[in-house]
C-alpha cells in the first residue's frame, strides 16, 4: 500500500508538471512557430535538431546540477565531521564576548545546544574564581593581536570541570570587526594526575625530609640536578642547595679516582654500585643506579645514601664490648673459682670449670640441677632467703657458706653473689663466684663451721 501511495504521489506531481507547462507554453504562444503559418519540412527538421540540442543541453546541465548536489552534500557531511565532531569545541565570540557560533563538540562540553548558546556571554560558562584569568586571557588577545593558551575552570550543568583555550583573533566577512576564535578541550583528567602528581611530590619529600637519608640525581657532566632529604642536615646544607654544582666541586678535588666520584663514573656507565663513605664525620651506606634516556642511553646518575652515623658508632661500642665479653669469657672459664649463674628459680644456667674441678658435677650434669642440690642439709633455708634478697633488687656481703660436692662431701665457701638485670633494670638472674676455704669429709656434713 505504502508503495502504491508513493506512486500515485509521482503520477500527481508530473500531472502539475505537465499542466503547468502547457500553461506557460500557451501564454508564450505568439513568440513559439506553432503560432506561425505551416512550416516547410525543412524548417520543420530544423526545429527538430534545435529542439533535440536544447534537450540535451538541459540533461547536461542537469546532469552537472546533480553532480554539485552530491558534492555539495558530501562537503556538507566532511564539514559536519570536521567542525561538530571534532575532539576540541569551536567557539566564534565577538570582540564583546558573544558566543557567535558553537560545534557541537563545543556545546557539549557546556552542556547545551549549539542553537542554545547563540548570543550567550561566553563569560557566564566561566568558573567566578577564574573569571580574572579570562579577562587578562582576552585583554592580552586584543592587545598583542596574537593566540593565547589559557586553563581556566569552568562550569557545566553547575558541576566544575578544567578548560584549556586557544584563541586567536580573526575579522568577521561580513562585519569587518574583530572576532575571537577558541578552541576549548577538556582537561580535568590531566589536572587530577598533576594535583596527585603534586601530592604524592609533597609526600615523597615529606617523608624523606623526616629520614635520616639523601637523594639526588647528576648529568652526564657530573653536575647536581637534586638534592634532597633529612640526612642533608648532617652535612649541613639545604635542600637542592649543591644544584649546578659538579661533585668535583663538592668534593674539593680533581681526582676522578675519588672513592665518590669513581663510583658515580661506573654507574654512569651502567653500573649499580653500592659503597660505605665517611664525610665530614658522618659515615653514609650509599647506592648508585644510572637514570636511563631515549634509546636506553645513561644520561645521568640516581643516589641515595643512608646516614649509618649512629649504627656505625654502636658497632664500635659493640666491637669493644664484644672484645672485653672475650676477655673477660677467657678470665670465667679458667678461675680457679666456682662461677655460677642460676635463674630466679634456681635453675643453674652457666657453670664454668672452677665449678667443675671443685664440686665434680659436669657441665651438662650441673645443668639440670636445682641450686638446692647444692646445699647441704640446715642451710638451705638460710642461703635461699638471701638469693631471694638478691631477687628482689637487694644486696648482700659476700659471706662463708657451705656447699656439697658430687662424691656427697661438704666444702667450705666464701660466696660473693650479685644480681644480673636486664636493659629494662629487671632482675633476672644471680651470678655467684664460690671460692674454696676447705674441704670436709662426709662424715662431718652436718658439722657447724
Amino acid at each position: 500500500m505504502a508503495g502504491r501511495s508513493k506512486e500515485n504521489d509521482k503520477d500527481g506531481g508530473r500531472r502539475k508538471l505537465r499542466a503547468d507547462s502547457e500553461k506557460i507554453a500557451s501564454e508564450e504562444a505568439p513568440d513559439i512557430p506553432e503560432a506561425l503559418e505551416p512550416l516547410s519540412p525543412e524548417a520543420v527538421r530544423k526545429l527538430l535538431h534545435e529542439l533535440r540540442l536544447h534537450q540535451i543541453e538541459l540533461e547536461m546541465q542537469n546532469e552537472e546540477l546533480r553532480t554539485a548536489q552530491e558534492k555539495l552534500e558530501e562537503s556538507r557531511a566532511q564539514y559536519f565531521e570536521l567542525y561538530d565532531l571534532a575532539p576540541v569545541g569551536y567557539f566564534s565570540i565577538s570582540e564583546k564576548g558573544i558566543i557567535l557560533e558553537a560545534n557541537l563538540t563545543g556545546a557539549n562540553l557546556l552542556g547545551a545546544a549549539p542553537r542554545d548558546l547563540r548570543a550567550r556571554q561566553f563569560s557566564s560558562f566561566i568558573f567566578k574564581g577564574d573569571q580574572d584569568v579570562y579577562y587578562l586571557h582576552q585583554k592580552q588577545l586584543l592587545k598583542a593581536r596574537a593566540p593565547q593558551v589559557s586553563e581556566m575552570r569552568m562550569v557545566r550543568d553547575g558541576a566544575l570541570f578544567w578548560a584549556r583555550l586557544q584563541a586567536t583573533l580573526a575579522q568577521d566577512n561580513k562585519s569587518g570587526k574583530p572576532v575571537c576564535l577558541v578552541t576549548m578541550s577538556d582537561i580535568t583528567d590531566r589536572k587530577l594526575a598533576e594535583e596527585e602528581l603534586g601530592e604524592s611530590r609533597e609526600r615523597y619529600r615529606f617523608v624523606m625530609d623526616q629520614l635520616p637519608a639523601i637523594t639526588w640525581a647528576i648529568d652526564r657532566s657530573l653536575v647536581f640536578t637534586l638534592s634532597q632529604g633529612g640526612g642533608l642536615a648532617a652535612l649541613g646544607l639545604q635542600p637542592d642547595k649543591v644544584v649546578g654544582m659538579s661533585l668535583f666541586d663538592y668534593f674539593g678535588t680533581n681526582d676522578p679516582e675519588h672513592t665518590a666520584i669513581a663510583a658515580h663514573m661506573r654507574a654512569m656507565g651502567g653500573e649499580k654500585v653500592s659503597y660505605e663513605y665517611e664525610h665530614q664525620g658522618a659515615f653514609f651506606q650509599t647506592r648508585l643506579a644510572p637514570l636511563y634516556g631515549a634509546g636506553q642511553q645513561p644520561v645521568g646518575v640516581s643516589g641515595v645514601a643512608f646516614d649509618i652515623t649512629a649504627r656505625k658508632k654502636a658497632e664500635a661500642v659493640l666491637l669493644r664490648e664484644s672484645n672485653s665479653l672475650r676477655c673477660m669469657a677467657v678470665v670465667v672459664r679458667d678461675s680457679n673459682d666456682a662461677i655460677t649463674v642460676q635463674d630466679l628459680w634456681g635453675l643453674t644456667q652457666a657453670w664454668n670449670t672452677g665449678a667443675v674441678r671443685m664440686y665434680g658435677w659436669s657441665e651438662s650434669e650441673a645443668l639440670d640441677m636445682n641450686v638446692r642440690n647444692r646445699i647441704p642439709e640446715g642451710e638451705a633455708e638460710k642461703e635461699l632467703a638471701m638469693l631471694k634478697k638478691i631477687a628482689l633488687g637487694n644486696t648482700i656481703e659476700p659471706h662463708k657458706t657451705r656447699r656439697l660436692t658430687k662424691d656427697g662431701g661438704v666444702i667450705d665457701v666464701w660466696l660473693t653473689a650479685s644480681a644480673l638485670v636486664d636493659e629494662t633494670g629487671r632482675v633476672y638472674a644471680i651470678s655467684t663466684t664460690e671460692r674454696k676455704i676447705g674441704w670436709r669429709p662426709n662424715h662431718l656434713r652436718g658439722a657447724k663451721l
